[in-house]
């Protein structure tokens, strides 16, 4: 399996010369592979984006090398969407500890995640940005951008009821070629929300 990452800073970020506060992670095992994305919120508010995007991506890909197969056969979403958010704040006040923080609140991020063993998927998503395949040479989307209450507002995992707003998908890959995650300023540029179609 090939897997391809990018990520840079965007003009924004250049212009103030900040850093990009996105991070990619992925995990091959011997039977499973999971790759995952998470875009750091930014901002005085949050400072401490970037270390809550490492920290969940991490523990994502962590997460479905060991319990992929009860995940993928479980029919309890709620406890699926609870799961998630309980490993990802456990490692998100993991790491709050070790930078003496008194809390995740400034460790917002978004988190997308692909996690394949033979011929099954599972995506996971919350916030923006979008998961998408190549369906029989066509593009398809997987789980679709969420906006806030207003258009440039998001969900982020570290939010205490962040389980509310976890999209989760489990297929089988027959007749995917590809499969694509892209954040926020990536999904802008490819996706258009109101009609639900790929930009050509």
């Amino acid at each position: 399996m090939k897997i391809i990452t990018c990520n840079f800073r965007g003009r924004k970020h250049s212009e103030r010369n900040e850093p990009c506060e996105d991070s990619v992670y992925y995990l091959q095992g011997s039977a499973v592979t999971t790759v995952a994305v998470a875009d750091g919120a930014g901002s005085k508010k949050y400072e401490h984006a970037k270390e809550g995007a490492d920290a969940v991506t991490k523990a994502i890909c962590n997460f479905f090398d060991a319990k992929f197969d009860d995940f993928f056969e479980s029919s309890n979403e709620l406890e699926l969407r609870s799961v998630i958010q309980t490993i990802c704040h456990k490692a998100l006040k993991e790491r709050a500890k070790e930078l003496e923080l008194e809390s995740i609140e400034t460790m917002a991020s978004t988190l997308l995640a692909v996690s394949i063993k033979g011929n099954k998927l599972i995506s996971v998503q919350i916030g923006d940005g979008l998961i998408g395949r190549f369906f029989h040479e066509e593009l398809e989307t997987i789980t679709m951008p969420q906006n806030g209450e207003y258009a440039s507002s998001t969900y982020f995992i570290n939010n205490a009821d962040a389980y509310k707003m976890v999209q989760i998908r489990k297929m089988f890959l027959n007749g995917t070629s590809h499969l694509f995650l892209m954040t926020d300023g990536v999904a802008d540029c490819m996706f258009n929300d109101f009609n639900g179609e790929f930009n050509e």
